[in-house]
């Protein structure tokens, strides 16, 4: 199957488990609600995770998505929104994101990074205890690649730091 078309199935299943959850009767029980939920929110899941093939298949994710506008997305599924933008625009870091602010705000966390074999690897601090570095670090990787920054923070790292190779 193709993107288009597997992307087509993901919206007419939503629809369809749309559709039957805000038209169950008044009647159901709670178990009966209880499926329709499960059903509409694995369908919800699928659409939003499926490759939208282009703009049309990304303003329906992004209708979807956005249904009801007091629901906060997850934050896999705006990662997949995002991504989808970055395949349909182009690889090109976002026009918001700055990679020396983030760089800056990754150091303050504790983030570094190491060469390995000519690469460069971002490294991040671990600390289960200590839930607020955890979550700023782990909303700083959420940016980087929502944003497709990482090439360009290891540019600024690179200019930071003269000794590791080009």
């Amino acid at each position: 199957m193709s993107t288009k078309q597997i992307f087509a199935a993901a919206l007419d299943a939503y629809i369809f488990a749309r559709d039957a959850l805000n038209n169950q009767p008044t009647t159901n029980s709670i178990v009966q609600d209880d499926l329709h939920s499960a059903a509409y929110d694995g369908a919800l899941d699928r659409l939003l995770t499926a490759r939208a093939a282009d703009v049309s298949d990304l303003r329906a994710k992004m209708e979807a998505l956005w249904e009801d506008p007091q629901a906060i997305p997850l934050p896999r599924h705006m990662q997949a929104v995002m991504q989808d933008l970055l395949a349909l625009t182009g690889a090109e870091p976002s026009r918001t994101f700055n990679p020396d602010t983030w760089l800056q705000a990754f150091e303050r966390f504790g983030g570094g990074w190491i060469e390995r074999h000519g690469e460069l690897v971002l490294m991040v601090p671990h600390d289960p205890k200590d839930t607020s570095t955890r979550d700023a670090i782990a909303d700083l990787m959420f940016t980087l690649e929502a944003c497709h920054g990482r090439p360009a923070v290891i540019d600024a790292i690179r200019a930071k730091d003269g000794r590791l190779a080009a």
